[in-house]
């Protein structure tokens, strides 16, 4: 998950792009695991209205229509023993749900 994001943001980077504002996280369920279980699932809900994506002239280059609040489904495993352990997002899948309310 971090290898993708990393290459998204070096690729919108190149090509001049950089987000303004900011995405919130509306709500996250924490889906019936235990730390023995691995990977957990968490569900987070998003909410991107106060956020662009601006071109190198400060143009958004969002589309009007875009999806602006939506669920993800993350899976987070722990990482780490003894008196640094850690979780990291494995990977992540969108979710067909209804958006939650602000």
């Amino acid at each position: 998950q971090l290898i993708a994001e990393s290459r998204l943001i070096s690729h919108e980077r190149s090509q001049g792009l950089r987000q303004t504002g900011a995405t919130r996280l509306i709500e996250l369920q924490v889906l019936a695991a235990t730390a023995a279980q691995q990977p957990i699932a968490i569900d987070a809900c998003w909410d991107v209205r106060g956020a662009d994506l601006v071109d190198r002239t400060g143009h958004s280059v969002l589309t009007a229509n875009r999806t602006t609040t939506g669920w993800t489904r993350y899976f987070v495993v722990r990482e780490g023993t003894g008196t640094n352990p850690g979780w990291r997002v494995s990977s992540s899948q969108d979710l067909n749900r209804q958006p939650c309310q602000r």
